[in-house]
């Protein structure tokens, strides 16, 4: 386990899985994420962004989400969201974001 006050990392599988045990997807826990992302292999990396218990992603969050998603794309690896709130969802589909995200 790292340092991160924000989000809490877990591995199974080969499968990185991050969750925001304070509820909260703010500037600290957006660094967090992009931080523990440059931590997995480079090749064929994957990871789930669990938001259960987010009441709100920030467009900081939203941007950081795309950036993670490229370099993952770039190295053969999978990125997935699981995002069980239904006026976050909303949210990604007004931003055009559900599109872009699996």
């Amino acid at each position: 386990m790292s340092d991160y006050t924000h989000i809490r990392s877990e591995s199974e599988a080969g499968i990185a899985r991050v969750t925001f045990p304070l509820g909260r997807f703010d500037g600290v826990a957006v660094r967090e994420l992009f931080e523990f992302s440059n931590t997995l292999p480079s090749g064929h990396p994957k990871l789930l962004v669990d938001t259960t218990g987010v009441t709100l992603v920030p467009s900081g969050g939203m941007g950081m989400l795309l950036t993670i998603r490229k370099r993952f794309l770039d190295s053969d690896g999978q990125k997935h969201e699981a995002i069980p709130n239904v006026k976050i969802m909303e949210t990604f589909r007004i931003a055009s974001m559900h599109r872009m995200l699996e």
